[in-house]
């Protein structure tokens, strides 16, 4: 059999003995694999007759003409019928034939996807800004605009969806999708904040102060999830040496939470120019007279990548055993040293030293 395309492709098929390929559908299925067309998209002719799936291809054999000549025309009409269906996985497999057919669908197969949208279910929404934005191009203002739409809604699934969406459909350093990020890093939901953390990390450009900022005021975020997530964040999107993260992280060094404590010395061990004065002050403080053990250990650990080699400080091993001062002396301690740090750093926003963030 030799099927034709309307763009002109031509595609060889034998009809082997075994009969394997014998009905439209088998034949449909060949020409997917080849062609990509889903058979639900494709509409089979030989003249103008047109097979369903269930037609014998031998019935249309003429003696007069050794090979078999099918036109293959990509139709929508199924997908289409799919996607008004009352059952939501029915309408769900016919986005997904949508995305599987692209460029070849065109801008009805886009529209179509656009409509979907509107879906009385929000799970369908969903499915139809993920299928949207792998059928378009980076940057395209048409999924842009149907993430900030599902940003609006009650679901706390549609909001960490249309998050994931928006890094997807963008470029690296769409100035666009970024401040449709901004308001998500508000959201009341922590869930949504960190999908909202996660996208900034996906969509900024690495050194970009502004998103800095803007991430750095999240290290004060309620949620000890979100502050994890925005210590991670920081790594993506800053450069090593950066003095606004750096005053953020050495910021957090008194956060009551020693897990987040130990996740800000690891920050500073992966953002910091070895020999950093002020980085390794704090985290010398840290080793010394933090409360937590875990804390002292993680802080003998990154001192080995923040400070010079050959450090004398380095070889007071005191952080290895069991703090011994009484709470008091060592409150006294360990702000006098966070002090000195705070002093030399000259850029620390949205963080505050002081009695009012401090582990003890």
């Amino acid at each position: 059999a030799r099927v034709h395309s309307v763009a002109g492709d031509i595609l060889e098929l034998e009809l082997d003995e075994a009969g394997q390929i014998f009905s439209a559908a088998d034949l449909k299925e060949r020409v997917a694999a080849a062609w990509h067309v889903p058979p639900s998209c494709q509409k089979l002719m030989v003249g103008t007759s047109v097979l369903t799936d269930v037609s014998c291809l031998s019935d249309f054999y003429q003696a007069e003409e050794p090979v078999l000549s099918v036109t293959m025309v990509v139709s929508l009409d199924d997908v289409m019928r799919d996607l008004e269906h009352n059952a939501a996985e029915r309408r769900q497999s016919a986005l997904e034939v949508l995305v599987a057919l692209g460029p070849r669908g065109g801008e009805v197969a886009i529209a179509a996807v656009q409509g979907s949208l509107e879906d009385l279910q929000s799970g369908m929404r969903r499915a139809a800004l993920q299928a949207l934005v792998r059928m378009l191009r980076k940057d395209d203002d048409r999924a842009i605009s149907a993430a900030r739409r599902l940003l609006a809604e009650p679901s706390v699934d549609s909001r960490c969806a249309a998050l994931v969406a928006l890094a997807a459909a963008s470029e690296r350093g769409n100035a666009r999708s970024l401040e449709v990020v901004r308001p998500a890093l508000r959201d009341p939901e922590p869930a949504v904040r960190v999908a909202a953390l996660q996208s900034v990390a996906a969509l900024a450009t690495k050194g970009d102060e502004g998103v800095i900022d803007l991430v750095c005021r999240c290290l004060l975020d309620p949620s000890v999830v979100v502050r994890r997530a925005t210590l991670q964040t920081i790594l993506v999107v800053c450069d090593r040496g950066d003095r606004t993260a750096k005053g953020c992280l050495l910021g957090l060094l008194q956060s009551p939470s020693s897990d987040v404590r130990r996740a800000a010395l690891q920050a500073l061990g992966s953002i910091a120019l070895r020999g950093d004065e002020e980085i390794v002050l704090a985290v010398l403080a840290c080793r010394d007279v933090d409360p937590h053990a875990g804390v002292r250990r993680t802080a003998v650990q990154v001192l080995s990548t923040v400070s010079c080699e050959g450090d004398s400080r380095l070889g007071d091993v005191a952080c290895q055993a069991p703090v011994r001062q009484d709470h008091e002396t060592l409150k006294a301690r360990y702000y006098k040293i966070m002090e000195d740090v705070s002093e030399r750093v000259t850029r620390a926003p949205a963080l505050r030293w002081g009695t009012d963030i401090n582990p003890f």
